[in-house]
């Protein structure tokens, strides 16, 4: 997993995203291990894998000719420039020149840690020392043992920031999401979304966790019956935009006998999990790699996965119109209001991090 830069090659940053984090480069599902083309934080990225297992991610840039490293080969671990065959090893070093027996140590390219967990493989895109694997987001993904899973991803053409604005405000569930994730009355969903993401907050060092119950009608699919359900669900956005989500299901009435959520674990009828890793492109679009999963003993549907599919294309079209609007009326300005509290809470732990990245660029210099 080491990381180098060529030197005097500066790195074109996408101001106002935090660094020091993993950011998903895609599910492991949809790269192509010979060579897949990414882009993060507005930079682009090679990836491949070794015949060893092994993720390796490249500055998708020649030093050369400045010719895209992803329209060359894998040769073994190695990945040879389409141009005019200079060859790169794993680390970054360029190991052949064909017909230049003698390869300046200035040519090489830069890498980033790559690291394969919960289905899809995440990329370091930081100060390489504080690359740490134990910082992996704490989400379920695909090969997780215990659940059966069902990943997908979406491109967006808006700001990450707009996501994380959406992600962080539980009151647009029932208006925008009528039709895929609410199943009841419109007006008691309002209420109580209304009241329980903002009394249920908890901020920490990187995000906000929060709690809601709300009553389900019936998930016949998944339990066998089509009786109500009263669901706890525990939902956690942190940076740099990794929102995972668990949902556990229980007979009617247990939301009043145990309102904190601590419920005993022989109640509990059903488990799902959730996330939506929202990776930065540019400044206005970004990529939502998303999944749904049940217990692997539950039975095999695929509901909730086509139910959340359809929400985050209901995001999809409303954050892209949103985006289209504020670039058409720059000089206007949203409102905060009292639901946009944990955007706010958010949008400050953000700004605190960056600060902090800022404070170890310098003390680094």
């Amino acid at each position: 997993m080491a990381t180098n830069a060529p030197p005097g090659r500066p790195t074109e940053r996408l101001e106002g995203y935090v660094y020091n984090a993993w950011y998903m480069a895609g599910w492991v599902s949809e790269l192509n291990a010979e060579l897949s083309s990414v882009k993060i934080l507005n930079q682009p990225i090679v990836l491949y894998r070794t015949e060893a297992g092994r993720w390796v991610a490249f500055d998708d840039l020649c030093p050369h000719k400045l010719v895209p490293l992803s329209l060359g080969k894998r040769i073994g671990d190695c990945l040879r420039c389409t141009y005019h065959g200079l060859k790169f090893a794993e680390d970054g070093r360029c190991v052949e020149i064909p017909g230049q027996p003698i390869v300046p140590a200035a040519v090489r390219v830069r890498t980033y840690p790559a690291v394969e967990k919960h289905g899809g493989v995440w990329i370091w895109m930081g100060a390489p020392v504080r690359a740490d694997p134990s910082a992996m987001p704490a989400i379920i993904g695909d090969g997780d043992a215990g659940y059966r899973v069902f990943s997908q991803s979406i491109e967006i053409h808006g700001s990450a920031r707009l996501i994380w604005d959406n992600l962080m405000d539980l009151t647009h569930i029932p208006f925008l999401h009528f039709n895929s994730l609410v199943a009841g009355d419109q007006a008691a969903a309002a209420a109580v979304f209304a009241g329980e993401a903002d009394k249920n907050s908890i901020p920490h060092d990187r995000g906000i966790l929060m709690k809601t119950w709300q009553t389900y009608p019936g998930r016949p699919e998944l339990v066998g019956h089509n009786r109500p359900l009263d669901e706890y669900a525990v939902t956690d956005l942190s940076a740099p935009g990794v929102f995972a989500i668990s949902i556990r299901s229980y007979e009617a009435g247990t939301r009043d006998e145990y309102p904190t959520g601590d419920v005993p674990a022989d109640r509990l009828v059903l488990e799902q999990s959730g996330c939506q890793v929202v990776v930065p492109i540019t400044e206005t679009s970004c990529k939502i790699f998303h999944n749904a999963g049940t217990w692997d003993r539950a039975p095999s549907d695929r509901t909730r996965s086509r139910a959340n599919s359809k929400a985050i294309v209901e995001d999809k079209l409303v954050i892209e119109a949103q985006q289209a609007s504020m670039r058409a009326n720059p000089e206007s300005k949203p409102l905060t209001l009292a639901m946009d509290r944990n955007v706010v809470r958010f949008r400050l732990i953000m700004t605190r991090l960056l600060k902090q990245e800022v404070e170890f660029r310098v003390a680094a210099e």
